[in-house]
């Protein structure tokens, strides 16, 4: 990887990795969308420069790394067109996080994988943690790549103490017109989709739809796709 790339890819970290974080269950603070860094591509501006680089994505500080050497880097989301991961699309939304765009036969949806890290409290003994003192959430921590090495980002100093789990704040999208217009309901959902109101009422009801988890929601949005094959 030549410098000239490097410098349009990369923000060199400058923060260490909390004890506190390392001390804690790697699932519960887990912010990768894969589980391992995957053989991607990202394509550069202004004049498609296609990268290969071993890629992933921090949900919690909604930015791609790369591993360079076995160090993470974290891409300039300013220089990235796109980036693709396993047949997986992936679009900068204002130079701010990243839309996963998924087609569904004639149509398409737009996913942010999010995530916050929330305090659920402080120890409280016996293996118990207390809520009154807990700390409502921060805004990002420093995530150790596969050598071990701190990834680019934002740091936050987690006391021993306290207790974070990393909560999922995941959404679909519907593009509408030039803006994106998140599914967070059954109203908002069947607004799209007025002839097929009942039906997708039944199946929401049939498969107890939670518009919470993603999951659901990806479900119910591809039900109703069927229905109506070109929105």
């Amino acid at each position: 990887m030549n410098k000239l790339t490097k410098y349009l890819l990369i923000s060199l970290f400058s923060c260490v990795l909390s004890i506190a974080a390392k001390a804690q269950d790697n699932d519960e603070l887990r912010s990768m969308l894969f589980p391992q860094y995957e053989d991607g591509s990202v394509v550069l501006k202004p004049n498609y420069t296609r990268i290969s680089v071993k890629l992933n994505y921090d949900t919690n500080s909604e930015n791609f790394a790369f591993l360079d050497n076995g160090i993470a880097y974290e891409l300039d989301i300013n220089t990235v067109l796109f980036v693709l991961i396993n047949d997986r699309y992936f679009l900068p939304f204002e130079d701010k996080f990243y839309y996963e765009r998924v087609y569904k036969g004639n149509n398409e949806y737009y996913l942010r994988h999010k995530t916050k890290i929330q305090s659920i409290g402080k120890a409280a003994g016996y293996g118990t943690y207390s809520e009154s003192s807990a700390i409502t959430s921060v805004t990002s921590i420093s995530m150790a790549g596969e050598s071990g090495q701190p990834m680019a980002g934002q740091m936050v100093t987690l006391q021993a103490s306290d207790k974070f789990v990393c909560v999922d704040h995941s959404a679909l999208f519907l593009m509408r017109g030039k803006k994106y217009r998140a599914i967070l309901s059954l109203k908002s959902l069947v607004k799209d989709f007025k002839p097929y109101q009942s039906s997708i009422e039944s199946f929401a009801k049939n498969n107890r739809i939670n518009f919470s988890k993603l999951e659901d929601v990806i479900s119910i949005v591809e039900y109703a796709f069927s229905l109506s094959p070109a929105l």
